[in-house]
């Protein structure tokens, strides 16, 4: 792939998140000092996106932000840890790091998660509603694609597989359109579990 480059992988310090969001903020911090193209992260567990949005907002004032995810994403806390993968984009959003959210395929969350969706003004797309969705954002926009937003029959290597998820044509055709439409500054791929 010539438009491609591997730049190896990051270096995850296990048990000690904040250091690993460190971690990839300075990585960002020099990608960007070397080179003008789009980084795309391939990930284990969706906290890692905190970090690259952190990394990113040294670069641009202003970040649009969407996710494919079964799951919200913005549980308070998690078993007692202040920033996990069920409530990094709580974190984001709080912390005024993110301006318009965009939610597609939710379909596991809690009374909460979703109150909190309402009062940040968090648009959801539903799975049913997603074959006819337009994402426009106003921002530089980060992309964020959770596997678990795919049906657990296609996805079955992540750890929180849910059902009625996304078919993977559908999947691909809205990525399309939103990076064919849209300022895109980088994406994710996430939840990947290797052991399953």
């Amino acid at each position: 792939y010539e438009h491609f480059e591997d730049l190896g992988n990051l270096n995850v310090v296990h048990g000690d998140v904040k250091k690993t969001m460190q971690n990839i903020e300075k990585f960002l911090e020099t990608f960007f000092e070397q080179r003008k193209t789009i980084p795309v992260f391939l990930g284990g567990e969706h906290t890692i996106t905190y970090g690259i949005i952190s990394g990113l907002t040294k670069k641009y004032n202003k970040i649009d932000l969407v996710v494919f995810d079964a799951h919200l994403d913005c549980c308070d806390s998690f078993a007692g840890e202040e920033l996990g993968h069920l409530n990094y984009l709580n974190k984001l959003i709080s912390e005024k790091r993110v301006e318009n959210v965009f939610v597609i395929g939710a379909r596991e969350y809690s009374k909460f998660e979703l109150e909190f969706a309402k009062k940040h003004k968090i648009k959801i797309i539903t799975v049913e509603n997603c074959k006819k969705a337009k994402i426009k954002t106003k921002n530089p926009t980060y992309v964020s694609f959770d596997l678990d937003v795919l049906d657990f029959t296609v996805a079955i290597g992540t750890g929180t597989p849910e059902l009625g998820g996304l078919e993977t044509k559908t999947a691909i055709n809205l990525l399309n359109q939103i990076i064919s439409k849209n300022k895109v500054i980088g994406l994710d791929i996430v939840e990947l579990n290797p052991m399953l």
